[in-house]
């Protein structure tokens, strides 16, 4: 999975051609807009151009993948002059492409312009489920103006899962672990702020949850002091 607003679209065409080359047609690029404000804010991004960037880096992938012709493209973010990739796609046309959706239907817009994939990662989040029919036919809509097509085929739900010997085991064991993961991963890997429960700042979106963020942010040693705290943590945490 790619967050495309962080990266030349160049280089992330140039390495997943490679990595296609590599596994002989076994790979695919999951690409999203990247929903931390946390990770905007770090690289100096406002997190209000993540998904006109994600637009703009796809329809760049899109152009280079198709290798026809020299790609010349300039944005306020990344400028392409005759382009063209080192390799061609092993696969043919193309390797796989999927674009990440959650609950708005930025996700299933982006895809259907091109007549892409869908990874809909909010299909287990609240109302996710409800909105499955409603996402696919803005999909199907949007691809049929581009002249484009949707194939459900390319439409994957992403849910949460735990495996365990039972059942009793696994609900002790996600009771056990859902607050350490949320924990270590949103507000301390992130670095993502604590905010009032009306909030949605570890996965919100938008400038004020930026400028929460700003906000709220430790200076430069109290976060190396953090880091260092939890590579400490990692080697007492008990081996399998």
């Amino acid at each position: 999975m790619t967050s495309l607003p962080y990266h030349h679209p160049f280089l992330v065409a140039q390495r997943f051609v490679q990595l296609d080359h590599m596994t002989r047609g076994r790979v695919m690029l999951g690409c999203g807009p990247g929903a931390l404000p946390s990770d905007a804010y770090m690289m100096g991004i406002e997190p209000v151009d993540l998904r006109r960037r994600m637009e703009e880096s796809l329809e760049a992938i899109i152009r280079l993948m198709r290798v026809e012709e020299p790609v010349t493209m300039a944005t306020d973010w990344f400028e392409l002059r005759e382009a063209r990739l080192h390799l061609a796609p092993y696969s043919d046309p193309r390797f796989h492409i999927a674009v990440a959706s959650t609950i708005t239907p930025f996700g299933m817009v982006a895809a259907g312009r091109h007549g892409l994939g869908v990874l809909s990662i909010g299909a287990g989040l609240p109302g996710g489920p409800e909105a499955m029919a409603k996402q696919w036919r803005i999909a199907e809509e949007t691809a049929a103006q581009h002249g484009a097509v949707m194939n459900r085929k390319d439409w994957r739900i992403v849910v949460g899962m735990h495996i365990a010997e039972d059942d009793e085991e696994a609900l002790r064991q996600v009771k056990a672990g859902e607050r350490l993961e949320t924990t270590t991963y949103f507000e301390e890997t992130l670095a993502a702020c604590r905010a009032p429960r009306r909030t949605r700042c570890a996965m919100g979106q938008g400038a004020d949850d930026a400028g929460r963020l700003a906000r709220n942010r430790d200076p430069g040693h109290r976060a190396a002091a953090r880091c260092q705290r939890r590579r400490v943590r990692r080697h007492d945490v008990p081996r399998p």
